[in-house]
């Protein structure tokens, strides 16, 4: 007996879409899963082949310690030691350009913090520079109104003679902040 099942509406879409799919999308799909098969492929092959390496290393190591065992306990330490060594000696030059490099990195991120730290300073100079400049300019324009208003007093000049100075030289300092 035959027994209908019903598709679910992605599976539907899917099986549509798959449908409509040009030659092109097929060969491009197919293309990649040909380059994914290869890639795996090539890397169990490379596994592979560092498996063996690593076996005829292992069994090259067992044979030597055997015959260096009927040779006595010296030379097996000689045998075992010499390639160590030449390990343990590159492990070592490794360290020490390990330290150097670290000590360099560590050099430089404390020249830029100083350089980072003496722009900061140089800012502050200058901004404070600025300020005491402004400063200085508000007291020269203070005193020159204090002479005028003082000279236009020891003149007789009436006081709406004074205000019109000063409003002249109010109009000359806020030309010269807009210029600033």
């Amino acid at each position: 007996m035959h027994v209908k099942r019903s598709m679910s509406t992605a599976d539907h879409r899917h099986l549509m879409a798959s449908d409509s799919a040009s030659d092109s999308d097929v060969l491009d799909d197919n293309q990649r899963l040909n380059c994914i098969v290869k890639g795996k492929k090539r890397k169990n092959e490379e596994e592979e082949v560092a498996r063996k390496v690593s076996r005829k290393r292992s069994s090259k190591k067992e044979k030597e310690l055997k015959s260096v065992s009927k040779k006595g306990a010296k030379s097996q330490k000689k045998a075992v030691d010499a390639p160590d060594a030449a390990h343990t000696e590159k492990l070592k030059l490794v360290a020490m350009e390990t330290r150097q490099l670290d000590f360099e990195v560590a050099k430089w991120k404390q020249q830029q913090t100083l350089r980072r730290e003496r722009l900061q300073l140089k800012r502050e100079e200058i901004n404070y520079k600025e300020k005491m400049t402004k400063q200085q300019l508000q007291v020269q324009v203070m005193k020159l109104r204090a002479r005028l208003v003082k000279a236009l007093d020891e003149a007789g000049q009436p006081p709406v003679q004074a205000k019109k100075y000063l409003a002249l030289l109010g109009q000359k300092e806020e030309g010269e902040r807009r210029i600033d």
